[in-house]
């Protein structure tokens, strides 16, 4: 049985793992020479066929579409709507709405992940020096 990935690894035992697409993943300790690892997963051919059976049947994990005009995100635990705009240069909270240029559509994904990062240190900041004043 062909070994598709093998990892080698401070560790005392073998691992086989058979992952969604059906490849086989060998994980063994440092020293084992690859006759013996082969001997291994020739003698867990049964196994294997059953796994790779059973990842043939489950669906495929599904791919992440992205943000639509008007989804519902959460800002401090209250709902915010996104808005694709073409009146604004950069992303901006406007009360409950969260304006976004239309050029950061195709990469909404990072755009707001870096949003949320800044929008996390502006409040950690305030907070900061709101407390380091009451010693």
């Amino acid at each position: 049985m062909k070994i598709d990935r093998l990892i080698h690894s401070k560790r005392k035992t073998l691992a086989l793992v058979v992952r969604n697409d059906g490849s086989l993943e060998v994980r063994a300790p440092l020293r084992m020479n690859n006759a013996d690892l082969q001997r291994f997963v020739d003698a867990k051919a049964d196994w294997i066929t059953r796994q790779r059976a059973k990842a043939a049947l489950s669906p495929a994990p599904e791919k992440r579409i992205g943000y639509a005009n008007g989804a519902r995100l959460w800002l401090l635990g209250r709902p915010i709507t996104l808005i694709f705009t073409r009146n604004s240069r950069q992303i901006q909270l406007d009360g409950s709405r969260l304006l976004v240029p239309v050029e950061l559509q195709p990469k909404i994904d990072s755009a707001l992940a870096e949003w949320y990062r800044d929008a996390a240190r502006q409040l950690i900041c305030e907070l900061a020096a709101c407390y380091a004043g009451k010693t």
